[in-house]
């Protein structure tokens, strides 16, 4: 199996999916560790604090649209992954 961690190695890639997506890209601000990425084609402005986050935001707008929000489902997901992540906690103590 291979792993592919978040990390700066991954973003030249996630910068060329993005463009191969349509998308326009800029910065903002500082470098490329402090500023804010931006991806843009002629429906929406994404903006992120690294290359991997503005991919995923790409991909929750490609996948849903302006309707992102209404994702039936992800609240309770994002709950009870936060609650097993707190009680494997409780346990190892």
């Amino acid at each position: 199996m291979h792993v592919l961690t978040a990390a700066m190695n991954a973003h030249p890639p996630a910068l060329t999916l993005l463009l191969s997506h349509g998308f326009t890209l800029k910065t903002l601000g500082g470098d490329e560790s402090v500023g804010t990425w931006i991806a843009e084609s002629s429906k929406v402005r994404l903006a992120a604090a690294d290359p991997l986050a503005l991919l995923g935001l790409a991909a929750l707008w490609q996948a849903h649209g302006r309707s992102w929000r209404e994702v039936r489902g992800g609240d309770i997901l994002y709950g009870r992954l936060l609650d097993g992540r707190a009680s494997r906690r409780m346990q190892s103590r």
